[in-house]
């Protein structure tokens, strides 16, 4: 078991308990703050728009500063608030994504917006709030199309479930510690997609130093082509082969298809390289190349020189 089934087993030997979130939290709106009163002053105040594209999970630091008077028109905020926009004008915003301030200075919330005040762990209510399970039910309160708005009361209606507070803070060392390497390996991510672009550059330009002795060739003179055949009409969803189409290579294989092996008009060897040579309806895969062991347009050469072909026609440029 883990140290979180252990606590839970010693602190909640009837399993854990569903309690209201209003029952344990006090909702305050936000109001009257906007964009027009950002710069005026040096008093801390956050807008809703900002909850979806300056803050995360926690809020340590404020960006936003206005007049002293003008700030006092909003709600003022308590260090653990919960705070969540409840209007979005896009359907991509998360919309009542929430975000827990930990800055210790006096802070007001504008409009559109509303705060939580409770006396649980804040990084539980977040992690909480933000997950897929409590977004099912949230989204149900969600209303309009142009500009959507969630009811407050609504989510305030929201049963929740509620360990003591020693195992609310055990699951967000443990949750916390996953976002860190998430944004680790984000991080990592975006060195590697710069070191590929370097590489892209270096390539169209014949600038990196393993080319300057290169050779240049054309395809014809290090890969055999040959067009795949179709094999639609013998899809059969229990077939023992992958086909491969177009659809297949744009999607990176998740619209998969099957047929029999006996049914193969195409065959593939190992370290083919496979290309999209007709797209329909707006051609953005056109042209879209894998390395594959797969059927289609096939190339028989070296896995190294397959892994550098691949890359190399995966540029614009080509």
């Amino acid at each position: 078991m883990s140290k979180i089934d252990d606590l839970i087993f010693e602190l909640c030997p009837n399993g854990v308990e569903f309690v209201r979130l209003g029952n344990i939290s006090t909702l305050y709106r936000g109001k009257s703050l906007s964009k027009s009163d950002v710069g005026t002053g040096d008093v801390p105040i956050i807008l809703y728009g900002e909850l979806y594209t300056k803050y995360g999970d926690y809020i340590t630091e404020i960006f936003s500063r206005c007049e002293i008077s003008r700030a006092q028109l909003g709600t003022r905020l308590q260090v653990g608030d919960l705070v969540m926009p409840i209007t979005s004008t896009t359907k991509e915003a998360q919309i009542g994504k929430a975000s827990a301030v930990l800055h210790t200075a006096p802070a007001y919330l504008g409009g559109d917006a509303i705060a939580l005040r409770h006396n649980q762990e804040p990084g539980y209510l977040v992690h909480l709030i933000n997950g897929s399970w409590f977004e099912g039910l949230k989204m149900l309160h969600r209303t309009g199309t142009t500009v959507s708005h969630l009811s407050p009361q609504a989510i305030m209606d929201i049963e929740i479930p509620l360990p003591p507070l020693k195992v609310q803070r055990e699951i967000v060392s443990i949750l916390d510690k996953f976002t860190e390497l998430e944004a680790e390996l984000e991080a990592e991510l975006e060195a590697r997609i710069r070191q590929r672009e370097y590489l892209i550059r270096s390539v169209q330009g014949g600038s990196h130093p393993l080319l300057r002795d290169a050779t240049t060739l054309t395809l014809n003179e290090i890969a055999i082509f040959e067009s795949g055949k179709p094999h639609e009409p013998f899809v059969d969803p229990e077939g023992d082969c992958e086909l491969i189409t177009a659809k297949f290579i744009s999607t990176d294989g998740s619209q998969a298809r099957r047929i029999m092996s006996s049914s193969i008009r195409t065959h593939a060897l190992i370290d083919d390289i496979v290309t999209v040579l007709s797209d329909l309806p707006n051609g953005r895969a056109l042209g879209k190349t894998k390395g594959l062991r797969l059927s289609g347009l096939r190339m028989k050469m070296h896995s190294t020189l397959n892994t550098y072909i691949t890359f190399l026609t995966g540029i614009r440029r080509f």
